[in-house]
């Protein structure tokens, strides 16, 4: 989920990504060197550089918010939590094991600040550009579906996705959704 036009500030973004997610504990934040680009990177076959915020110790979520930076893209990830774990039980019993394949969910992640929303394409062909966003939230995946254009379909139609936007709406504002790999 993302938006190009935050009607709050991004910090409150980010507080309502971690009360929509259930935890306000990081396990790992960094923040772009300057403006994120991550589609021209990607076609690139490159990684943006980026400085670690936060590395293989838990944060409380405003200790990380402290480092946003206006012009650069501080990216989050949420530790994971019953909420995280009753929406990802939601998806997995929405989609067929044969679409599912073997696609893991491993957490949520909330990105603020100008960056790019793109498919990276694993295993189909070369990254494709979805939007500029200000602020983001979604599930992190470890893998790709066995039928990506199946799974999508689905996972829109989840009542607990579908739930979750709402309920980030009410915060942030009107949200586009986007289910990339």
């Amino acid at each position: 989920m993302h938006t190009s036009r935050l009607r709050v500030d991004p910090l409150a973004a980010l507080r309502a990504a971690t009360e929509a997610a259930g935890t306000d504990i990081v396990c790992g934040a960094s923040l772009s060197i300057g403006p994120d680009f991550g589609y021209a990177a990607a076609l690139r076959w490159e990684t943006p550089d980026r400085e670690v915020v936060v590395q293989r110790r838990k944060a409380i979520v405003e200790e990380v918010a402290a480092s946003f930076v206006p012009g650069r893209s501080l990216g989050v990830n949420l530790l994971s939590s019953p909420a995280l774990e009753a929406t990802v039980n939601a998806i997995r019993n929405a989609i067929p094991p044969e679409v599912l394949g073997d696609l893991g969910f491993v957490g949520y992640y909330c990105v603020v600040g100008a960056h790019d929303i793109f498919d990276r394409g694993l295993g189909v062909g070369h990254p494709v550009w979805l939007a500029r966003a200000q602020w983001s939230f979604g599930l992190s995946v470890n893998s790709t579906p066995a039928h990506g254009a199946r799974c999508r379909e689905v996972i829109l139609e989840v009542p607990a996705v579908r739930a979750l936007r709402r309920g980030l709406e009410g915060t942030v504002g009107p949200l586009q959704v986007s289910v990339a790999w």
